[in-house]
């Protein structure tokens, strides 16, 4: 991102060696000092004097210049605050300007009256100039210091999934680099990406494999026994919908620590449309909508058929969709990559189709809407499927036939399905704790599994709303393109 150094006092040489990191005068050297560390966001004065060191140390302090501008404060007052963050053994400061304040940023005089000798990296930045790398205001700044927390927290989850059948972390480092070859050979972009998420979450790239291979690697460290990754999905045609509008929905089921690894990504797109997707922190898509119109949402399946080749890890098979302007390609993208497991994606377009792919590793079956409504649970429900290969997920998933079967009775004979409907259908507690909407159930391997999210998109008015454990509380946050 663009930034400026701080420049230093403009007549006093005191003042201003404080900003050569060598203290050497008249040198060409550069001499960078690299810091790195966790952002610590400042917006008053206040906030700053109350800082303890342990909630400083090592952290590198985003100050809003507000705080310090000459213009708006009395004299003093920079020196004061950035000499109790020098104090409190901050790695580094960055000034953050914008539009109203920030004429003196650059100009170290209003530094002047620092009496410590410490060196720290200074630089100033405008809020304006973020918008490019998604950042357009404060809150925005702090959702990347919480998207960083919650990728850690989602790689720490599926490295300890992979510890729990017995693979070292240097095991799970190969397996996920396994996947590289195949990876930059079908979306070497995509790659460039989870290499740039982290870098800037300061992991490494096999853990962002490890998040978006998680079912292959996973389920395979596991003997080729699939993760259960329940869900259902729901699409209502527009001529079917109450207000004229596709309905795009889906349950969640998986572990219930999920609904703290969970983010929402809005991805501006430099060759292809903007995309709204709900995902696992570090991960490239799972549920989402673009600008065009496309919207996908994914079921676990299983096959006799899983692991019979090497696939494309499933993340990147649905960001591919959400990358495509039309609705043909987005639909090739499901049906020709191949894959490792077995796997429902639903397709759907604003304009009034929605497809529900059941694909094998190997092939894919297809299933169009029956009276302008999909609904689809975790078991094969094409004919063609069910005649070709064996369901091996019934056996651990017995309620996916009603899941599939309530919810489609609950919606099918009303003359025009409100979101109200679909909600209270993805909500049902038939069969209870084995719900459509389930609470946090113990798992034989002592973790909890739950209905994690509620998502309902409405990507005509390119929004979706999102109930984190709805099973404990419908809670909906709306989130927008």
């Amino acid at each position: 991102m663009p930034t400026n150094a701080i420049s230093g006092h403009r007549e006093e040489i005191g003042e201003a060696i404080r900003f050569d990191s060598d203290r050497a005068l008249n040198d060409a050297d550069r001499n960078p000092l690299d810091v790195a560390g966790h952002a610590l966001l400042l917006r008053s004065a206040d906030e700053v004097l109350n800082l303890s060191q342990d909630d400083a140390q090592g952290r590198i302090a985003l100050l809003d210049f507000g705080a310090i501008d000459p213009e708006a404060t009395e004299r003093g007052v920079g020196a004061e605050l950035i000499t109790a963050l020098i104090e409190n053994k901050v790695a580094g400061l960055v000034l953050v300007t914008e539009s109203g304040h920030g004429k003196y940023a650059g100009d170290g005089t209003i530094l002047e009256g620092i009496a410590l000798n410490e060196v720290i990296p200074m630089l100033c930045v405008r809020l304006e100039d973020l918008g490019a790398v998604g950042i357009g205001s404060w809150e925005a700044l702090g959702n990347v210091e919480a998207a960083r927390e919650r990728i850690a927290s989602s790689v720490d989850l599926y490295r300890s999934r992979m510890a729990a059948t017995g693979a070292s972390r240097d095991e799970t480092d190969d397996a996920a680099r396994a996947f590289l070859p195949r990876l930059e050979a079908v979306a070497p972009d995509l790659v460039a990406e989870m290499d740039g998420v982290a870098e800037g979450a300061r992991a490494t790239l096999a853990d962002i494999v490890l998040v978006n291979a998680r079912t292959e690697m996973v389920a395979s460290a596991h003997a080729r026994r699939a993760e259960r990754d329940g869900c259902t999905g729901v699409v209502v045609l527009p001529g079917r919908s109450a207000d004229g509008r596709l309905i795009h929905a889906q349950t969640w089921d998986w572990l219930a620590q999920c609904a703290e690894t969970a983010i929402v990504l809005r991805i501006r797109g430099e060759t292809g449309p903007d995309i709204l997707t709900f995902t696992e922190a570090g991960g490239l898509a799972r549920h989402g909508f673009n600008a065009a119109g496309v919207a996908i949402s994914a079921n676990y399946l299983r096959s006799d058929r899983d692991f019979t080749q090497a696939g494309v890890p499933l993340p990147v098979i649905r960001r591919r969709v959400l990358e495509q302007p039309h609705l043909a390609p987005a639909m090739g993208h499901v049906i020709a990559t191949p894959k490792a497991v077995s796997n429902n994606m639903i397709v759907s377009h604003t304009q009034g189709f929605a497809v529900s792919l059941e694909c094998a590793p190997d092939e894919a079956f297809w299933l169009t809407p029956d009276d302008g409504l999909i609904v689809h649970a975790n078991h094969w429900l094409s004919g063609a499927a069910r005649a070709k290969l064996k369901d091996t997920g019934l056996g651990g998933d017995p309620d996916s036939l009603y899941r599939d079967f309530l919810v489609r009775e609950a919606l099918k004979g009303k003359p025009a399905i409100s979101r109200a409907d679909v909600v209270a259908a993805l909500t049902g507690r038939f069969g209870h704790p084995y719900a459509v909407c389930r609470p946090p159930l113990p798992e034989h391997d002592g973790d909890l599994s739950a209905t994690v999210a509620l998502i309902v998109m409405d990507p005509d008015a390119r929004h979706m709303d999102i109930a984190p454990l709805p099973a404990l509380g419908l809670a909906f946050t709306r989130y927008a393109l």
